[in-house]
């Protein structure tokens, strides 16, 4: 998914700056295929300002509840629609997002 800016943070960075472990990250990288950072000549991953948010993003559905598969899917969704990346706002936004997918 292309973004803005130049990938410019490290995944030791990103790690500490959404709060999970470098091995989760690289995990939801290969998994989910959302978030998928530039390399530099080392091979080394390199991440964009717009992807450390959209991991907060997903942090954030994973704190009110989402599993990693959902959460990467509501990213998804929303990356597709242009919509911001504020996170649901707690239980009841889950409750309403539910909701809307039985309809």
């Amino acid at each position: 998914m292309s973004g803005t800016g130049r990938p410019i943070y490290s995944i030791s960075a990103v790690a500490r700056m959404v709060g999970v472990p470098v091995a989760t990250i690289r995990t939801w990288e290969d998994r989910y295929d959302v978030v998928v950072p530039g390399r530099n000549a080392s091979g080394h991953r390199l991440y964009r300002r717009d992807q450390v948010e959209q991991l907060r993003f997903v942090r954030a559905c994973m704190a009110d509840g989402a599993g990693p598969a959902d959460a990467h899917r509501l990213l998804a969704e929303r990356i597709d629609a242009g919509l911001p990346l504020a996170p649901p706002a707690g239980p009841r936004a889950r409750l309403l997002i539910l909701l809307a997918e039985g309809d």
